[in-house]
């Protein structure tokens, strides 16, 4: 959508000023600095697709992982009557997903427990997992 509607038109405005270059004084500085600037979005909107990707894998291999902690703690429960206050009390956190290695992802109050991180896509936003809907929501 963005390059519909700005790169593709300031990239055809560079377009025509570089044609009409001879025609008009200025017309090599604007043609110059229109095609620059179309470049540049157009490169800029490209890149967005493998940036998608990977916050799409990031994000997908942050709640897998999540979710393998959940029969973890399940047992944990019906053992000692309550969700441990650490995750460290059942996962070794060697190979974090890149979204939660430096974050506190996990919280309980030994009745309950929630996994959240951020989406890297936004500042505000991200995705929490609730023990006791065992689902995932969005917040913004």
């Amino acid at each position: 959508m963005v390059i519909e509607f700005i790169a593709l038109p300031v990239f055809l405005l560079g377009l025509i000023s570089y044609m009409l270059r001879r025609k008009l004084k200025s017309g090599s500085t604007l043609a110059r600095r229109f095609t620059f600037c179309g470049l540049m979005l157009a490169s800029t909107i490209v890149s967005l697709v493998p940036g998608r990707m990977i916050r799409n894998y990031d994000i997908n291999s942050a709640k897998t992982y999540c979710e393998k902690l959940v029969p973890k703690l399940e047992a944990f429960r019906l053992a000692h009557g309550g969700y441990p206050n650490s995750i460290d009390q059942i996962s070794n956190q060697e190979s974090l997903p890149r979204l939660i290695e430096h974050s506190v992802f996990y919280r309980s109050d030994g009745l309950e427990y929630s996994f959240s991180f951020g989406d890297p896509y936004g500042m505000l936003n991200g995705f929490a997992f609730d023990s006791r809907t065992q689902s995932w929501s969005k917040w913004d």
